[in-house]
């Protein structure tokens, strides 16, 4: 079998007894140095070159023209050598390098492609860079607008791994290539969610710390911020002297309304957890329960209402009632109001259904009990308590380092005032001598502890006005039957 031309490139080949022999091995040569390390300017090029230089070669698209193009087809390798246009078959599988785009393209059935797109699989590859430089640290390089990590059907996750707990796994967040936040599981707590940011990227304070349990939002002792921002409003736990251990606020100048203040330093044990005001700022403090339900204060103690040196009010504008009824007490024996102010007088429920009788109280038994006691002028010896501020001390925010920053402690103690007025009432010892002289015990006289005879001894005026009420009527009776005596 005799071949005309070679089967891969289609080299014109010589033939036995052929005149003229360098012709068709001039023209082997000519497509050789065409086809090897083959090359082209363009495959955007539609018009024939008027003035091509040797050596010049295009792939041609659809609907080029030209003298010599006319005759060619949409993806032929067209190259111009010895004066004149030759047409090129090359294989499936060439690869020609375009100049114009500055990549290779490959011979396929349906034309040409770029390199790229005939990757299956790109492995072990030492460096990538897309639009950038990879190097030796940074072996995968992107410089791009976005960057698109798509589903392949379901989710999509994207996993950072790391060798051991004292490495990163984090995302860097930089600006000009200078690290201004990194979020990730890091060295410094390998089993938790770490956020940190820096204005210079050097200096780091962590906002965040998250584990499976717990949350540390903001731990200023790590760098975090004295304050994170919320609209107008801010949460802050910044560590400086005379602040809250923690403040809820307005974050804009001038009045507002009160902050949340927690302490949870042993320094300051009776205010572990309170609300305060910001001291030179006038707005409201409210507690607000837009809808129908209640706003309750548990307490396994007291509940205190405490205005420390300067008198303050507990203002409702509804009713102020307890929880039971007839089950509380509205101050004690050594916890007193002052004074009741009221525009009318104490109602006392008095329903008969509510009361079982036992006697009728006698007349001449009252009598006898209003002339063994004796009203009497007096003044109270502690007419009223104050509290005043005797100093100030700094403690330790953090008791168990000695290294921790310090704040103001209020120092206060309560002074008892001698009451200026002079009062009219009774003494709880002769009413109590004369009930027991008489043979008398009802609810007129008492005990702050009934199982202590030496505690303090109060009165209920309201018990005495049947006794005055009965003392009355006899009275009465003795006046009528004086002004009209039995004849």
């Amino acid at each position: 079998m005799s071949l005309q031309n070679t089967p891969a490139l289609g080299l014109p080949l010589l033939q036995a007894g052929q005149a003229q022999k360098h012709i068709t091995f001039n023209e082997s040569l000519w497509r050789l140095d065409a086809l090897i390390q083959a090359r082209v300017k363009s495959r955007a090029v539609a018009t024939q070159p008027a003035t091509p230089q040797e050596g010049d070669a295009y792939i041609l698209p659809a609907g080029a023209s030209g003298v010599a193009w006319d005759d060619f087809d949409a993806g032929d390798f067209a190259v111009y050598q010895g004066g004149y246009w030759d047409l090129l078959s090359l294989p499936e599988g060439a690869l020609v390098h375009v100049a114009d785009e500055g990549g290779f393209v490959v011979r396929v059935t349906s034309g040409w492609v770029r390199l790229q797109t005939t990757f299956d699989a790109l492995q072990n590859l030492q460096r990538l860079g897309v639009g950038a430089t990879a190097d030796a640290t940074n072996r995968l390089s992107v410089s791009s607008p976005q960057v698109l990590f798509n589903h392949a059907g379901a989710g999509c996750q994207v996993f950072v791994n790391k060798a051991t707990s004292t490495g990163d796994a984090a995302l860097v967040l930089q600006k000009d290539f200078s690290n201004r936040a990194i979020m990730g599981v890091l060295a410094d707590s390998p089993d938790a969610l770490t956020i940190k940011c820096s204005s210079d990227g050097a200096h780091f304070g962590t906002l965040l710390r998250a584990t499976r349990s717990v949350a540390t939002f903001c731990p200023q002792d790590e760098g975090g911020p004295a304050f994170v921002y919320m609209g107008p409003h801010q949460i802050g736990t910044p560590f400086v002297s005379g602040y809250p251990a923690m403040e809820v606020s307005e974050g804009i100048a001038g009045d507002r309304y009160a902050f949340f203040d927690f302490h949870a330093s042993d320094a300051q044990p009776d205010h572990s957890s309170r609300f305060i005001r910001n001291p030179g700022e006038n707005g409201d403090f409210v507690v607000s329960n837009v809808g129908t339900g209640n706003i309750n204060l548990h307490s396994g103690g007291n509940v205190y209402l405490f205005a420390a040196t300067v008198p303050r009010s507990v203002q409702t504008a509804s009713a102020f009632i307890p929880n039971a009824d007839n089950a509380y007490a509205l101050g004690g024996a050594s916890n007193r109001w002052s004074a009741i102010w009221a525009a009318n007088g104490v109602l006392q429920t008095s329903d008969q259904r509510d009361k079982i009788v036992e006697a009728t109280l006698e007349g001449p038994q009252a009598l006898a009990f209003v002339e063994s006691v004796n009203p009497v002028f007096f003044k109270w010896r502690c007419g009223g308590q104050a509290v005043v501020e005797t100093g100030r001390h700094q403690v330790l925010l953090n008791p168990d380092d000695e290294g921790s920053k310090k704040t103001w402690v209020v120092d206060s103690e309560t002074v008892a005032v001698a009451g200026k007025r002079t009062h009219a009432g009774f003494l709880a010892q002769e009413v109590r001598a004369a009930m027991s002289a008489l043979g008398l015990d009802f609810g007129a006289w008492g005990l702050e502890d009934m199982d202590d005879p030496d505690s303090r001894q109060w009165l209920r005026p309201d018990q005495l006005i049947p006794i005055l009420w009965a003392a009355v009527q006899s009275l009465s009776d003795r006046v009528t039957r004086l002004e009209y005596p039995t004849v």
